[in-house]
């Protein structure tokens, strides 16, 4: 009995490719960033603030949703990359057994 688990050798194209992915990501920290600064003016978190401390402002907020979003990604794509691999390495594992049961097989006389 052999296994026909082959991967498949160029990812399906579909609605959430690598790119469309991406853009979403960013685009979502982006919008994420701004409705956190509409709220804080709409708050009042300006007030008092001079020129050079409302773009320090804005820029940490950013930065800091950036920081937190890009270090997510990186921790589920290493996460996915192990993952793949070992699925990978178990796969040829058992395609090795399958074709050694099956040489057995077929390398006893029949009765």
């Amino acid at each position: 009995m052999a296994l026909n688990h082959e991967p498949v050798s160029e990812p399906s194209r579909d609605l959430f490719t690598r790119q469309s992915i991406t853009s979403t990501t960013v685009i979502g920290t982006l919008v994420l960033s701004a409705l956190t600064l509409l709220a804080t003016y709409v708050l009042g978190g300006f007030t008092g603030l001079s020129g050079s401390g409302v773009g320090a402002l804005i820029f940490g907020v950013i930065a800091s949703f950036a920081l937190g979003v890009g270090l997510m990604v990186v921790v589920f794509h290493s996460s996915r990359q192990y993952d793949d691999a070992a699925h990978y390495a178990a796969m040829d594992h058992f395609k090795k057994v399958a074709a050694e049961n099956d040489s057995k097989e077929t390398s006893t006389p029949a009765k």
